[in-house]
């Protein structure tokens, strides 16, 4: 299993292509929910794989940080 942030833009698509290619199975991060279920669905047809998505900004991340420190 591998994860990648930045799935479906530049970098993290080569990465994501990389681990298809292994037929591993994926938990995809990105901004945009939208973006991620279009490549979750593409990775899924490439390779017969297990496919998770996490929609979340890194500003989400920033708060939930934040709150925990309290």
């Amino acid at each position: 299993m591998a994860i990648i942030t930045g799935s479906y833009g530049g970098v993290g698509t080569c990465f994501a292509d990389i681990q298809t290619g292994k037929c591993s199975d994926l938990i995809l991060v990105g901004r945009y929910e939208a973006r991620l279920n279009v490549q979750k669905e593409s990775v899924e047809k490439k390779c017969h794989v297990t496919v998770q998505t996490i929609a979340l900004h890194h500003k989400q991340c920033e708060k939930v940080g934040k709150n925990r420190i309290k």
